[in-house]
This record gives structure tokens, C-alpha cells and sequence, in this order.
């Protein structure tokens, strides 16, 4: 493989880009909001790790 080809393989750089930002603005406002109703930050992400994991 050349070094063009490797390039041409990674995925569009401008939708990682955008996809990173969405997901560091949503954690901040999460962060913010779980701070804002006296819950400690890491409260936050064990209830999105208990959410995503039920049993559906």
C-alpha cells in the first residue's frame, strides 16, 4: 500500500470532528446539570452506564 492509499481509507475527518464536539457539549451540559442538583459528576455517568446496560 502507498501512502495515498492509507489515506484515502480513514473515514471523513470533518464528521469525527463534529461528532467529538456533539459529545463534549452533551457531557459538559450533563456535568453541569448533575453539579447544578448536588450530584457528584460520577453519579452521572454510573447512571448512563446502568441505563444503556438494562435488560430490554
Amino acid at each position: 500500500m502507498t501512502s495515498q492509499e492509507i489515506a484515502t481509507e480513514r473515514p471523513a475527518n470533518g464528521k469525527f470532528v463534529a461528532f467529538t464536539t456533539i459529545a463534549a457539549v452533551v457531557a459538559a451540559a450533563a456535568a453541569f446539570n448533575s453539579s447544578t442538583l448536588g450530584l457528584e459528576p460520577w453519579v452521572m455517568f454510573a447512571g448512563w452506564v446502568a441505563w444503556f446496560t438494562r435488560p430490554t
